[in-house]
């Protein structure tokens, strides 16, 4: 049986925090509470061009709108690696549910996995809104003692007060293999360049960036998917030692929980070669429409998207003037 996402109907259409809001901002927020590539804490990484398909948008729509709610406050989002924090997740979802005794340790594991700069945040906010009884709350404040410099007291909800809504939008350091390894040389790096690596933090990442070139170029990316994999379903012990042991004899590696990262990555492929072709559809489109023709498609479309549109026609018919001047 699937997952379910069950959440405050009443707290989300009448919410204060929402008033004022566009519809557009509405169904994103809807989205986000709601979205396939969530997590149990609300604390998690997209794929722009995937969730804005599944929305029915461009990547480019959808990141206008996560900027805005940003800018609201209502979420933190880094557009480089797809980082996005839902503020307002406890809000419409239970945080009783979230410490029970069955997704406890899934709890704990996705919180220590929230990026460092919003996670002291995060933690002085989830902490108050876990029950007292049985001594849950103590116990969910000692697992992230490490983590959070100072736990706020326990205040009223939904309201948020305190560090948590400070706006940490694009204010974390991307743990992603865009950084140069320790050690790596550039032919090293251009490797590392071309995997895509699990969800880890920083100083953990980068060792496996290290170590992972010293592995088979045919089985790295696997390696690393089995990885990604085994973080995501709560079987993973060490990324550094099981790369290790995967190193040791590379012929005995078999991918298992891998499977399922490497599907999301083939159809990250495929949707970015589908939003690839229909930019050039549309661009040459843009090129050739008359002006007359271009405004009657405009008619009942957003301000907003217009204006987008009509900047970017601007400046393809730019970009083709200079390239004919070059030509000539």
């Amino acid at each position: 049986m699937g997952r379910q996402r069950t959440i405050n109907d009443t707290a989300f259409w009448r919410s204060p925090l929402l008033a004022g809001t566009t519809q557009e901002d509405k169904a994103t927020m809807l989205y986000l509470l709601t979205s396939p590539f969530s997590n149990i804490v609300g604390v998690y990484q997209i794929v722009p061009r995937i969730a804005a398909a599944e929305m029915g948008w461009t990547s480019e729509q959808l990141v206008q709108v996560l900027d805005r709610l940003a800018d609201l406050n209502l979420i933190a989002f880094d557009e480089k690696s797809g980082w996005v924090w839902v503020k307002i997740w406890w809000e419409h979802h239970s945080a009783k549910m979230a410490t029970a005794p069955s997704l406890r340790a899934s709890t704990c594991e996705q919180i220590k996995q929230i990026v460092p700069a919003w996670r002291d945040a995060y933690v002085a906010d989830f902490v108050p809104r876990v029950p007292t009884a049985k001594g849950w709350r103590d116990e969910v404040h000692a697992a992230f003692q490490e983590f959070a410099y100072e736990v706020a007291t326990p205040c009223p909800h939904p309201v948020d007060t305190g560090p948590a809504n400070t706006n940490y939008k694009n204010n974390f350091t991307d743990n992603t293999n865009t950084g140069r390894a320790a050690g790596a040389t550039d032919a090293g790096q251009d490797a590392i360049a071309a995997l895509e690596f699990p969800s880890l933090a920083g100083p953990e990442l980068a060792a496996l960036q290290t170590l992972i070139v010293q592995m088979p170029q045919s089985i790295r990316q696997d390696v690393l998917d089995e990885i990604e994999g085994k973080r995501r379903a709560g079987r993973l012990k060490g990324a550094l030692a099981l790369c290790g042991h995967f190193r040791q004899d590379p012929a005995a590696f078999v991918l298992t929980d891998g499977k399922a990262v490497q599907r999301e990555r083939s159809s990250r492929r495929q949707a970015a070669q589908r939003e690839a072709d229909f930019g050039a559809q549309l661009d040459r489109a843009l090129l050739t429409m008359s002006d007359e023709e271009l405004q009657r498609h405009q008619v009942g479309l957003p301000r907003s998207f217009v204006e987008k549109v009509s900047a970017r026609r601007h400046r393809l018919r730019h970009a083709s003037a200079q390239e004919k001047l070059a030509g000539a």
